[in-house]
């Protein structure tokens, strides 16, 4: 009962904690990005998980079930000494939302409080990169209806190539290079064993794993984001010019210079 117990909960886990339902987290995105967009608020939690159990309904997953068990979280800064919120400094909700998981008997030997911990940066790194891919998508639809201002638009077209090939590239790897392969090896070491301290190791191996095979060691980690903030920045600057002639401003040729030079 033991071995049962512990492989299909996980499976669920891969599903949320892990991005495994790609199209949930494709349609979630979708719904919450006009509100992730904005500084968060005391209702921003609230709505964004509203938002999560819509897409849940829409891709027919047992919502009511999985609400129970995942909840979208915001890691929002304490407040300063001085009394002043860090809230007020927030322009993008995205930053700060993580996972929480409510752990049933007898995982919660397995998946401790720390442990959840990092599974809730795990979300967040592969969220955002799932962001970044559907964003660059979304420029790339956006750029399809552009018909003048060739010059410009053919550096902007190659900088969204350049950026869409090296995102789907990440994206594959992470998939099924990483999370493909260290799950099915982590199911075969539960399925093998009886022994519940040997499901421990192997679900501790599996974690330490995925970080270090998914950037969380410095200083790649903090290159990685970087480049997916200037994913955004382009994403952010490219919806902006939904307008058939494609022509920079001022500033916003200054803002397109500061991301294509990095």
């Amino acid at each position: 009962m033991l071995k049962i117990t512990a492989v299909f909960p996980l499976q669920v886990m891969k599903d949320i904690f892990l991005l495994g339902r790609g199209e949930l987290f494709l349609s979630f995105i979708d719904m919450a990005d006009i509100l992730m967009k904005q500084s968060p608020t005391s209702t921003t939690q609230h709505d964004i998980n509203v938002a999560f159990r819509q897409a849940m309904i829409k891709i027919a997953m047992d919502h009511e079930e999985l609400a129970k068990q995942f909840e979208l979280t915001l890691s929002l800064p304490p407040v300063q000494s001085s009394g002043v919120s860090l809230k007020s400094k927030m322009t993008n909700s995205w930053k700060y939302v993580g996972m929480s998981h409510k752990v049933s008997w007898p995982l919660h030997v397995v998946l401790t409080p720390a442990t959840l911990e990092k599974y809730s940066a795990l979300f967040h790194f592969l969220l955002s990169l799932r962001r970044a891919q559907a964003y660059l998508q979304q420029c790339w639809a956006t750029l399809m209806t552009i018909r003048t201002g060739a010059h410009c638009l053919q550096a902007v077209w190659q900088l969204r190539t350049h950026m869409g090939f090296l995102i789907d590239n990440l994206q594959y790897y992470v998939q099924v290079d990483v999370l493909e392969t260290q799950f099915s090896q982590l199911l075969n070491r539960i399925k093998s064993t009886h022994d519940f301290e040997a499901v421990k190791v192997a679900h501790s191996d599996f974690v330490k794993t995925l970080q270090s095979q998914l950037f969380f060691t410095e200083p790649i980690r903090r290159c990685v984001y970087e480049i997916l903030e200037l994913c955004f920045s382009f994403s952010e600057l490219i919806q902006t010019l939904r307008r058939e002639e494609f022509v920079f401003s001022s500033k916003e040729q200054e803002a397109f210079h500061r991301i294509s030079v990095v």
